[in-house]
């Protein structure tokens, strides 16, 4: 398995990477001076400050308004930046004991919020490279096995990247099927 990893970054991976080490799992701070106009506080690890309305990221917005106590909620939205100085982070948010409501979230310069759907799982780690990250999920099969799967994102346009070789695509990223310690 470490080998077919090995060999799977290496033709993912053909430039310069950046790797980065997500230290951080930050509570979200949030204000809610009404609900509809709640907004999320996130701080890079640099202390770059971003103040992200609630209601501009649907999927949250969403899952916000069937939440049976909406303060307990908000308490537990968390958050890690797949790099230090990046605008892109990864949103927990809808969490039991063995995985999370995933979401990437980008935030322009102009304020503007893009996000795209990580799915279900446990954020384990992340590698930036040039305008990529490839992210590792995982998920739990009970309390002695873990699997995971990777997913490519282009992060300019904030859509999935698919290996052109389809035996490489079935076997590590349409479904989680081997357990990996790191990317």
């Amino acid at each position: 398995v470490v080998v077919a990893l090995g060999m799977l970054l290496s033709s993912l991976l053909t430039n310069e990477k950046h790797s980065t080490e997500n230290g951080y799992d930050e509570l979200v701070t949030v204000s809610t001076s009404e609900e509809a106009s709640s907004e999320l506080l996130v701080i890079n690890e640099i202390g770059k400050h971003f103040t992200i309305p609630i209601a501009s990221i649907p999927q949250l917005a969403t899952y916000l308004q069937t939440a049976p106590d909406l303060k307990v909620e908000l308490t537990r939205i968390h958050y890690e930046f797949i790099s230090g100085d990046s605008d892109h982070f990864v949103l927990k948010y809808g969490c039991g004991n063995k995985r999370c409501q995933l979401l990437l979230v980008e935030m322009t310069d102009s304020g503007a919020v893009k996000t795209m759907d990580l799915g279900e799982g446990i954020y384990a780690s992340a590698e930036v490279f040039q305008q990529q990250a490839l992210f590792l999920i995982a998920e739990n099969e009970g309390n002695e096995v873990v699997r995971h799967k990777i997913l490519l994102v282009d992060l300019v346009t904030m859509n999935s990247v698919q290996p052109q070789d389809s035996q490489l695509a079935a076997r590590y990223f349409e479904q989680a099927l081997y357990p990996f310690t790191t990317l």
